[in-house]
């Protein structure tokens, strides 16, 4: 589990990055749930993201189009995104470059959020395995930024900092 203060710096972030002003009581995470769950058991539908105005979908699916948007820089402008330069270091993924794969995790997750056709309050306990299913696609593609992308570029994750104080 992450720490409190990292995970509100996290959220911060993806709310600044999708645009999205939505108050800190509001905005609570729709991931932070674990997919509606609460260790073995299903957490209440009530307990979603948004619950009252329906939004969770929409603000999952902003969030996702952020990180989109960050991966591959609006290509208008002519500016080298990260998966360019993932591409230029021969980045591999199984049988395929690795931006591709990303690439085709990111459509996989925006199809399954769309086929979600109800609040993710009401899917929480209707359409559970759709809900489920949604939360693995985007943990396959957060997997595929942390260890992936992050392998590619030399990057070493650590959970303490070095800086010796």
């Amino acid at each position: 589990w992450r720490s409190a203060g990292r995970r509100r710096l996290e959220d911060h972030a993806v709310r600044r990055a999708a645009g999205l002003d939505v108050p800190a009581h509001q905005r609570q995470g729709p991931w932070r749930r674990r997919r509606g769950r609460r260790g073995l058991r299903r957490a209440p539908a009530e307990e979603v993201e948004a619950p009252l105005s329906e939004s969770s979908l929409q603000f999952i699916a902003a969030d996702i189009e952020a990180v989109f948007n960050a991966f591959y820089i609006n290509k208008e402008h002519s500016e080298t995104s990260l998966a360019d330069y993932l591409d230029a270091l021969g980045a591999k993924y199984n049988n395929t470059t690795l931006p591709k794969a990303i690439e085709d995790q990111f459509n996989l997750v925006r199809a399954t959020i769309q086929s979600i056709q109800e609040p993710l309050k009401d899917a929480v306990v209707n359409d559970y395995t759709t809900v489920d299913q949604l939360y693995n696609q985007v943990r396959d593609l957060l997997i595929l930024f942390k260890v992936d992308v992050a392998s590619q570029l030399s990057i070493t994750i650590t959970f303490n900092d070095t800086d010796g104080d």
